[in-house]
C-alpha cells in the first residue's frame, strides 16, 4: 500500500495538504486535501478553552485560598491585638473572642476568654482591697489626727500641771519660811 502526503502553497499563501492512496481492488487513487488552518483550528481552539479553563481554575484556587487564609488569620489578628491592648495596659477585660469551632484558633479564642476572665475578677478584687485599704488609711489618718490632738491636750495638761507643781511648791517653800519667821516672831515675843 503507498501511502503519501504532500503540502503546496495555494494562492493566497495558505498551505494545503494532499493525502494520496492507492487502492489496487478498483485500481483507484484517493486524494485529499485540507488547508492547514482547517486541520489545525479545532486544536487552537481545544488550546485556547484548555487555557481559559486552567487561568478560571488558577483564579478559582487563587480566590479559595485567600479566603481560607483570612479565615485562619483573622481570629489570629483578632487575638494578637487584644493581647496586644492588655499589655500596653489599655485592654478591655470584659471584651471577649468569638470561640466558633473545636478547631485550634477555636481553643485558643476559648483560652483566651478565660485567661481575661481569670485577669478581669483578679483586677476587680485588687481594686476592692485599694479600696478597703484607702478607707483603712483614711480611718487611721483621722485615729492619727484625733491621738494627735489628744497628745497635744495631754501635753498642755501636763505642762499646766508641772507650773502648778512647781508654784505650789514655791508656794510651799514662801509659806514655809514665812511660818520661820512667824515661829521667831513669836519665840521672840514669847520670850
Amino acid at each position: 500500500q503507498a501511502r503519501q502526503d504532500s503540502k503546496t502553497q495555494g494562492k493566497q499563501g495558505q498551505v494545503k495538504t494532499y493525502y494520496f492512496d492507492y487502492l489496487p481492488q478498483v485500481d483507484w487513487i484517493i486524494c485529499a486535501g485540507i488547508y492547514q488552518d482547517e486541520l489545525e483550528a479545532p486544536v487552537r481552539q481545544l488550546r485556547l478553552a484548555v487555557l481559559l479553563s486552567a487561568l478560571v481554575a488558577l483564579c478559582l484556587v487563587a480566590l479559595l485560598a485567600l479566603l481560607f487564609g483570612r479565615s485562619l488569620t483573622l481570629p489570629l489578628v483578632r487575638l494578637g491585638a487584644a493581647f496586644h491592648d492588655i499589655a500596653e495596659g489599655e485592654g478591655d477585660l470584659t471584651r471577649r473572642l468569638p470561640a466558633k469551632g473545636r478547631d485550634e484558633i477555636g481553643l485558643l479564642a476559648a483560652s483566651f476568654n478565660r485567661f481575661a476572665d481569670t485577669l478581669h475578677g483578679l483586677f476587680l478584687r485588687v481594686r476592692g482591697s485599694v479600696g478597703d485599704t484607702r478607707k483603712q488609711s483614711e480611718a487611721l489618718s483621722s485615729n492619727m489626727t484625733e491621738s494627735a490632738a489628744a497628745t497635744n491636750e495631754l501635753t498642755a495638761t501636763i505642762k499646766s500641771i508641772e507650773k502648778n507643781v512647781e508654784s505650789q511648791d514655791a508656794l510651799e517653800e514662801k509659806t514655809a519660811k514665812q511660818n520661820e519667821r512667824v515661829g521667831l516672831v513669836a519665840r521672840g515675843i514669847v520670850e
